[in-house]
């Protein structure tokens, strides 16, 4: 991770000297930038963000990143090939909408140069996963469970607009960090009537399952009925951000 990016610091740093001979003499301001992330693609994400100067040093952007739904890929045989599992993580099926206002300050000039910038990002992922249950006569009962996840977040980041043209720069998403709230819930509903003593049992493994999130200082309220059962949970988490090519059209 520290050679990659020291890599990206020098390369930068070389480009921006070859850009101050390259740079136009036209007049014409361009105060706009339209982004697209080549290096989202390679999770299958697909990111734009839109940019406007507000100041000499100063710019507003709006990124929008989305994930269609897609499972865990590679996980899914060994996933798969686990017949003790209660939740069948190779059959999890997720999409992601995520949305990120950014302010950001540049050393030199707006949407030339290093940068700081501060962002906030609203995230939605729905999912659906297979539950595998026992009954009292030890029939097992699959159910298709859906849930969400929400986060709001917010976090700084640096990086660097390199120049290319007139019309195109370079912006590389160096590394930045968030922190926020996260919640998520789900709820599975049972094709029959549970008795009581299913929906005992149920809570019995919830509350195991309890025990082991709280680790994470999270804590699980779920409630369990004839009809089947619902969860929630609120947590704090850290996220990433950074190491990110982005094609950038000025107008």
């Amino acid at each position: 991770m520290k050679k990659i990016l020291i890599v990206l610091v020098l390369a930068s740093l070389a480009l921006q000297s070859q850009a101050q001979i390259r740079r136009s003499t036209n007049g014409a301001s361009k105060e706009n930038a339209i982004k697209i992330n080549f290096s989202s693609l390679l999770f299958s994400h697909f990111a734009l963000q839109y940019e406007r100067v507000i100041g000499a040093k100063t710019t507003a952007c709006l990124e929008v990143r989305y994930r269609p739904n897609l499972t865990l890929g590679a996980f899914n045989n060994a996933a798969n090939n686990d017949n003790t599992q209660d939740v069948n993580f190779g059959d999890f099926r997720y999409s992601s909408l995520a949305i990120t206002p950014e302010f950001r300050y540049y050393t030199k000039e707006a949407m030339r140069g290093f940068y700081i910038a501060g962002y906030l990002r609203y995230r939605n992922t729905p999912y659906e996963f297979a539950f595998r249950f026992d009954d009292n006569n030890n029939v097992p009962q699959n159910y298709t469970v859906p849930g969400k996840l929400n986060a709001f977040t917010a976090g700084a980041m640096i990086g660097t607009n390199i120049f290319l043209s007139d019309n195109f720069n370079l912006d590389l998403f160096i590394i930045g960090g968030h922190v926020g709230s996260n919640s998520f819930s789900f709820r599975a509903d049972s094709p029959e009537p549970l008795t009581e003593a299913e929906q005992q049992d149920l809570r019995d493994n919830l509350s195991s399952g309890q025990n082991d999130v709280s680790l994470f200082n999270t804590e699980l309220n779920y409630t369990v009925d004839a009809n089947g059962v619902s969860a929630k949970a609120n947590y704090i988490a850290l996220g990433f951000r950074g190491i990110g090519v982005n094609l950038v059209y000025k107008f």
